[in-house]
């Protein structure tokens, strides 16, 4: 019995170590620039020494509501990146317009191709 509260004691402490501390909290804004012309039109990118980055711009559209009348909606895109701890570097393009947020990468799943 002692021996079994020995491994369980020890397993509790291993389990409870500290794990890799993270950097992110001491990250560091490397380039910040962003535009506005007060009209719809915005730009703005940043990156930062954890290897963050962003960028985006978004201007008015003219469209059509569901009565089929004219009407401006802001039409964005972008991308962001981003490396995790292993190395790897993720990035994703987006746009979003009238149909929504539309987000790709290679690492994303995407819709099977209909046969």
């Amino acid at each position: 019995m002692f021996k079994l509260f020995v491994l369980a004691v020890a397993l509790t402490c291993i389990s409870a170590a500290p794990q890799g501390q993270s950097t992110d909290g001491q990250a560091q804004t490397l380039s910040n620039t962003s535009s506005d012309d007060g009209v719809g039109n915005f730009a703005y990118a940043f990156e930062t020494s954890n290897s963050i980055k962003a960028e985006a711009k978004g201007s008015l559209k003219q469209l059509k509501d569901d009565q089929g009348k004219e009407t401006a909606g802001e039409v964005q895109q972008g991308s962001y990146s981003w490396t995790d701890a292993s190395g790897t570097t993720y990035e994703v393009k987006w746009i979003a317009d009238e149909n929504g947020f539309q987000p790709q990468g290679a690492h994303l799943p995407t819709t099977p191709k209909a046969p």
